[in-house]
């Protein structure tokens, strides 16, 4: 009876096709991220939409793309998931802990199928390159490998551990387009990545092992790379740069972000790199070096983007330091924190940028009480347009 009465209502007469497009409009509305570290699909809505009746649970299932997002948390379900969703590309959240078993079997039997995977490992030792060998197709399009947060990677208290050098496999990095590594594990990847497009690095504050020469090898292995994420702490050295073999040339970059850390080994990392005058640069969340000496010049790094800006803003709030310049189709932007010195470090570098800036012509500039204008001046002979913004109690 109550069947009849359902297939009675002027809903059940709409035909699947509509029924489809309406329930797209309610998962995307009832959508939520999956929560770290132990990763989790939320699937209920979708689930709730298969017990309202028996035709929207017929037609809900008969449609393959619900049932291709997939986790390991629940065994039975991801098994009827991969059966529902037929033969499309499944995105996969995988949790791997101490028992790495499972895992292994669940890509051995659904690895060729996988395009997006999200590794969220729960172990402090793991050569994630054993468990990507189960994927034997160039399929996979989309990588990130997340390590919970609260594991630390040392060995003893306060000894930073060794990064170990393993290689995906040539069919998982041939195929990947995104690349996101939250932070960078004891495993450092050394695959040539042929059409990788996004790539996404974390450094972990106990990994002081990681230093710009291997990020510069990294990134010499990207020749398609369009955008670039790099995520620092403190941790996060110099090494051995200068070296003209250095040079990463990156020509389709279209956006390249920094964060974090400390603001003065971002110059000689962006002036290894050889970048397209139509990149967007932005180093952001920095602190300036405590040890940097007052004689050394801070200069912007010899790129292509730099030589053509014509527009620049510089601000100065309380102990935040702003600076953007901006030419016809790039710029680059920095923002940093700055200390007790902040008006004297203020004066210093707006000049030292101004200088690198040879083709200046519009400068707006927005300062607090204590920092200098005239500094700024002196090294822009081209200089058309000047806006200055000044503190409501600027001493006469």
């Amino acid at each position: 009876m109550v069947r009849e009465n359902n297939a009675s209502s002027p809903i059940s007469t709409l035909p699947a096709e509509l029924l489809i497009h309406i329930f797209k409009s309610f998962l995307a509305a009832a959508a939520s991220p999956p929560q770290a570290p132990c990763v989790k699909i939320d699937m209920s809505p979708l689930l709730c939409l298969t017990r309202v009746c028996h035709r929207w649970r017929d037609v809900a299932i008969a449609y393959p793309a619900f049932w291709t997002t997939v986790d390991n948390n629940n065994m039975s379900q991801l098994g009827e998931f991969a059966r529902r969703s037929c033969n499309l590309p499944l995105t996969m959240f995988l949790t791997v802990e101490e028992q790495i078993e499972d895992a292994h079997t669940i890509l051995r039997y659904l690895g060729e199928r996988i395009s997006i995977l999200s590794l969220t490992l729960l172990r402090k030792s793991f050569d994630i390159s054993t468990l990507l060998k189960c994927i034997k197709t160039d399929h996979l399009e989309c990588l990130t490998v997340a390590f919970d947060s609260t594991v630390r990677f040392q060995a003893n208290w306060g000894q930073p551990v060794s990064i170990c050098y393993h290689p995906l496999g040539s069919p998982v990095s041939n195929g990947l387009s995104a690349l996101a590594l939250r932070p960078v594990a004891p495993w450092f990847p050394t695959d040539h990545f042929p059409n990788l497009t996004h790539m996404y690095l974390s450094v972990n504050h106990s990994l002081k092992h990681v230093s710009q020469p291997m990020i510069i090898k990294l990134l010499k292995q990207m020749p398609q790379l369009e955008f670039l994420h790099f995520k620092c702490s403190e941790g996060f050295g110099q090494g051995a740069l200068g070296d003209h073999r250095s040079i990463a040339t990156l020509p389709r970059l279209q956006s390249c972000t920094f964060v974090g850390g400390e603001l003065n080994p971002y110059f000689p990392l962006l002036s290894n790199l050889s970048l397209p005058q139509d990149v967007w640069i932005r180093v952001s969340d920095t602190m300036p070096d405590p040890f940097e000496s007052e004689s050394e010049p801070i200069l912007l790094p010899p790129l292509l983007v730099v030589d053509q800006v014509t527009h620049a803003e510089a601000a100065l709030r309380d102990r935040d330091q702003y600076f953007i310049a901006e030419g016809p189709t790039g710029g680059i932007w920095f923002d940093t924190y700055i200390d007790d010195q902040g008006a004297d470090r203020w004066d210093r570098w707006t000049s030292c940028f101004l200088e690198t800036l040879s083709r200046l012509t519009s400068l707006n500039v927005s300062i607090s009480d204590s920092a200098g204008i005239w500094g700024l001046l002196t090294n822009a002979p081209e200089l058309v347009h000047l806006g200055i913004r000044l503190p409501f109690h600027w001493p006469k």
